[in-house]
Parts: structure tokens; C-alpha cells; sequence
């Protein structure tokens, strides 16, 4: 039995206050199935090509729209003022110390 497989993967990233982008790949692929293992295998293929595909699709998107870094915003009692936060700074410091 001939069966299509369809997945989807879509991130929004926040580049900047008010400001996101938003990626996504979808992908489908016809497989033979014949029992069970044969759609555990299609479904490991269609999942291994998919996550291959967004991380190349989110690479080029992000360096042809010059975008180092992906910015978080959190919210304080004010909504005028936000603060960016700056993930590698405290990763660095969780880890050095």
C-alpha cells in the first residue's frame, strides 16, 4: 500500500522588539507500506529530512536578513518599558561561573 506522509515544523522568533519572523518548512513523501516497522521508518525519514530542512531553511533566512542573535523581551509592569534580555551572557556566567 502506497501511503503519503505529510509534516510541518514552524518557529516564530522575536529579531527585535515588535519585530519577528516566522520560518516554516512543510515536507511530504510517499512510502510503500507494507506493516508497521515500514511506517516507523517512513515517519523516522520524513522527521530526520524535516528537522534538516528547517535548520537550513532558518540558517539562510537568518544570515541573508543579517540577524546574529535572536532577542528575547520581557514584559514589566510597564508595558513601555522592556528590557532585552541577553541569553549568552548568562549561559556564560551559569557555566564560568
Amino acid at each position: 500500500m502506497n501511503a503519503k506522509i505529510r509534516k510541518s515544523i514552524s518557529r516564530k522568533i522575536n529579531t527585535a522588539q515588535y519585530e519577528n519572523v516566522v520560518i516554516s518548512c512543510d515536507l511530504e513523501i510517499e512510502c510503500e507500506i507494507k506493516n508497521e516497522e515500514d511506517l516507523i521508518r517512513c515517519q523516522n525519514e520524513l522527521n530526520e529530512k524535516i528537522i534538516r530542512d528547517y535548520k537550513n531553511t532558518e540558517y539562510l533566512i537568518l544570515n541573508e536578513l543579517s540577524i546574529e542573535e535572536k532577542k528575547a523581551f520581557m514584559e514589566t509592569s510597564s508595558p513601555h518599558s522592556k528590557k532585552k534580555l541577553n541569553f549568552s551572557e548568562d549561559i556564560e556566567s551559569e557555566i564560568f561561573g
